[in-house]
């Protein structure tokens, strides 16, 4: 079952990885690891940063939105100015955190780019 499911969360990956590159936006990243967690996709458009998050599910896109809870959000956040800190070139872009949910069914997949899905005014980084 783990195997069907890391299958799912690559296409998911790579079907996000299109859809933002059909856009216009520039993948700098992906996969971005520190001690906080990962970030799945960091892309730039203009002078903005974006770090996405991608939830693929089997079932339908609200399973994906609702997955994002507020302890992954702070881990997202908490990654996101690693990723700041080591790349001190993006210093002065500004930033936003999106989520992609994608639900993939036998003949059909549905792709949801939520813009500005969370902010970290909204959210107590240094809590546990």
């Amino acid at each position: 079952m783990e195997k069907k499911s890391k299958l799912l969360g690559k296409l998911g990956e790579s079907l996000a990885s299109d859809y933002l590159k059909a856009k216009g936006y520039n993948v700098l990243k992906t996969n971005y690891f520190s001690n906080y967690g990962e970030i799945d996709i960091i892309v730039q458009i203009h002078r903005i940063i974006v770090f996405v998050e991608i939830k693929t599910r089997s079932s339908n896109i609200d399973t994906c939105l609702n997955s994002v809870s507020k302890r992954k959000q702070k881990k997202i956040i908490r990654t996101a100015l690693i990723f700041i800190e080591d790349n001190p070139q993006y210093e002065d872009f500004q930033f936003r955190f999106d989520v992609i949910a994608i639900a993939v069914k036998k003949n059909s997949r549905k792709l949801l780019h939520l813009k500005d899905a969370f902010s970290p005014a909204d959210i107590d980084i240094y809590s546990n």
